[in-house]
């Protein structure tokens, strides 16, 4: 029956018992006193009882201040516990095992605490990427700010101009001094490398923009020579030079999504590139040229599109040439804006928002 009463309880059920027992017995022993002939004296009989009533009262203060002392140590097991917590002293000074509910409470602590403590020590693989990813779309945000020139005879568009999003490729395109070269890169996977070569990409195009005396093929080979000197793995690149008045167009593709043709009011989507990723070993990139012709658009579009919707490139190129099948547009903005309206439309504005879309096209 005891063993069931609770442990906070124990205490107070026993110092209650304790105490009626003494006054009962104390009682019962004051009458058997006051009955016998001793207590006949008076004298004797007062000696006695006082004796007993002492004697009862010396156990009844022994009996609280062993309670007192009782509740008094488990308040210094309790802040024990609170200071082995803060100052981390379970390894070397452990605390001494209790099958009371104090003992339970040190037990609970000493887990929690060792739980944190593994925490700190070995974060979970979610915060790391969580973290890595808030550090790559920092440096993403700080650089990808494209601001276009004016570039003669040619209408260029590009989307985005702004991202804080690094799954998003970089893109861009700056004047030569026979016309423009362009650029879309990007990793299957965002991460902090994979920013910070973008973000060496985008000061290698500003460094370009410095330099517009030379043509726009030699940037091309220059170009790709500093890259193979920076190789991160899974690189999925496009170079693109456009001569203003022949409509020379060289490119090197690494990527899934094969660049595009608009004219007659037909998507025309060029061969997939063999390599899918930039061959930094390469001794030199093997350029393809073809010719565009005034109102022909050349266009450039992001793995990133397709992967996100979570269908293969060639089916996302028949949904697009689908959707612009038999259209007509002034200039390459209305067109980037058509594309990103599709994309949005069908399937998100999730998808939007790391895809990556160039249009260029020769004007008179």
């Amino acid at each position: 029956m005891l063993i069931r009463i609770p442990s906070k309880l124990k205490l107070p059920v026993a110092v209650f018992v304790l105490s009626f027992l003494f006054f009962l017995v104390y009682t019962v022993t004051d009458d058997i006193i006051l009955k016998s002939p001793l207590g006949q004296n008076k004298a004797i009989s007062l000696s006695i009882r006082l004796a007993i009533s002492l004697s009862f009262s010396t156990l009844l203060a022994s009996l609280v201040f062993y309670s007192v002392k009782m509740i008094y140590a488990s308040m210094r097991s309790l802040v024990t516990l609170v200071q082995d917590w803060g100052s981390d002293v379970y390894e070397e000074t452990p605390v001494a095992e209790r099958d009371d509910e104090i003992g339970e409470l040190v037990r609970a602590f000493r887990l929690k605490f060792f739980q944190q403590k593994e925490l700190e020590a070995h974060p979970a693989q979610e915060t790391v990427d969580e973290r890595t990813r808030e550090i790559a779309d920092s440096i993403q945000r700080a650089f990808y700010r494209i601001q276009l020139p004016k570039i003669r005879n040619i209408d260029v568009s590009l989307f985005p101009r702004m991202s804080g999003d690094s799954n998003c490729d970089y893109v861009n395109v700056i004047p030569t001094a026979d016309g423009c070269i362009g650029v879309l890169a990007g990793f299957p996977s965002p991460g902090v490398l994979e920013s910070a070569f973008k973000a060496r990409l985008e000061g290698i195009f500003s460094l370009a923009n410095e330099g517009n005396g030379i043509r726009g093929e030699e940037w091309i080979f220059k170009i790709g020579k500093i890259l193979s000197k920076m190789p991160i793995p899974f690189l999925n690149l496009s170079l693109f030079y456009l001569e203003t008045k022949t409509g020379e167009l060289g490119y090197v593709s690494f990527q899934e999504m094969t660049p595009f043709t608009y004219k007659n009011e037909e998507l025309i989507p060029f061969e997939k590139s063999k390599i899918r990723y930039f061959d930094y070993k390469a001794a030199e990139l093997d350029l393809k040229k073809v010719t565009l012709k005034i109102g022909e658009y050349w266009i450039l579009t992001s793995d990133r599109i397709y992967s996100a919707i979570g269908i293969p490139s060639s089916e996302f190129t028949k949904q697009l040439q689908s959707s612009l099948s038999g259209k007509k547009f002034s200039n390459s903005r209305d067109l980037v804006l058509d594309c990103g309206r599709i994309i949005e439309k069908r399937y998100g504005k999730n998808v939007l928002e790391t895809s990556s879309i160039l249009a260029v096209t020769r004007k008179t």
